[in-house]
């Protein structure tokens, strides 16, 4: 942890200032210590060189079980590779990059920090990283060497941070979270007047037949065997997707999506659907429910794009009356 990630977080309990217990540290990273609550005295550690601030009274069995389980994807694909910036700017298109030039940014659900990689190369000001899992020691590791990147184990519905951000992106995060909306809701919470939340998420439209098929396997089978185990067992499903990206299938079957993937390299593909394998709760969630939640908090609807027609890729502002 860099003490200056000590000016934009707050108890996520009451929404005071941490005054800082320091134990060890090694040039400007403080390795062990914690955070203490000025007001409500709640205490956080930090544990190789991450502030875990985690309420552990309200993680409940799925949350903890969607924390192991990415922890787990996260280290088993570890690396970060040169066209994550363009699969980056895919996502969160039409939003033009050059505006996290001089930005506060919070990635929510940073995996292994694979993105805040690509935002601090795009010139942010400062960019905060959150997860509920242990894949930040992989997002810490990948950025630490990055002087405006902190990461923090922590929960997306119970934010340590004020209304301080000027964009917040969540990509391929929400729908796995118990209740996406509570989630959405929390990242809009954090939001400066007129900032901007940009989302990636499963699409319910075009997935007819995973949601079908697919989806009962995942969630009966799949996301009970152990993720390491599963993640070898990953591998007979994932030549398949690939041989299909490089035959004529493509033309004709969920076209649009195995076109695009069609681009990347094996081992992209198979995370991918060790990925789909591997989650213990995943929603597919359509315009409609979306279209909801934006009017329930008021936000501005900036893009609304169905990205391969089968995701959509959203940008919101906020309202300066929030």
């Amino acid at each position: 942890m860099k003490y200056n990630l000590l000016k934009f977080i707050c108890c996520p309990k009451c929404k005071s200032e941490f005054k800082i217990y320091v134990k060890t540290k090694k040039d400007k990273e403080i390795f062990g210590g914690s955070l203490i609550c000025k007001n409500c005295n709640s205490s956080f550690p930090i544990i190789r060189g991450i502030p875990r601030i985690l309420d552990s009274q309200k993680l409940t069995h799925i949350k903890r079980k969607v924390g192991e389980r990415f922890g787990t994807e996260w280290k088993l694909h570890g690396n970060i590779y040169s066209f994550y910036k363009k699969q980056f700017l895919d996502w969160i298109s039409p939003f033009n990059a050059s505006e996290f030039k001089n930005k506060i940014v919070l990635d929510a659900g940073c995996g292994k920090g694979r993105h805040l990689v690509q935002v601090q190369k795009l010139g942010a000001k400062e960019i905060i990283g959150i997860d509920i899992g242990n894949s930040v020691e992989v997002a810490f590791e990948n950025t630490m060497h990055l002087s405006n990147v902190h990461v923090i184990q922590g929960d997306i519905y119970f934010l340590p941070f004020k209304n301080i951000f000027d964009i917040v992106y969540s990509i391929g995060v929400i729908h796995h979270l118990p209740s996406p909306y509570e989630g959405f809701k929390s990242l809009t919470s954090v939001l400066k007047e007129k900032g901007k939340l940009i989302i990636w998420v499963y699409a319910r439209e075009g997935n007819d037949w995973i949601i079908k098929y697919f989806d009962p396997l995942r969630r009966n089978i799949f996301s009970k065997i152990n993720p390491k185990l599963l993640y070898y067992i990953s591998y007979l499903p994932s030549i398949l997707v690939y041989l299909s990206t490089r035959t004529i299938l493509k033309k004709f079957f969920y076209r649009e999506y195995l076109n695009y993937i069609s681009k990347f390299p094996f081992k992209e593909i198979h995370h991918i659907v060790y990925d789909q394998m591997n989650s213990p709760l995943t929603h597919y969630i359509s315009r409609e429910e979306i279209e909801k939640w934006k009017n329930e908090i008021l936000l501005k609807e900036v893009s609304f794009r169905h990205h391969n027609k089968n995701s959509w890729s959203c940008i919101f502002q906020k309202s300066e009356f929030l």
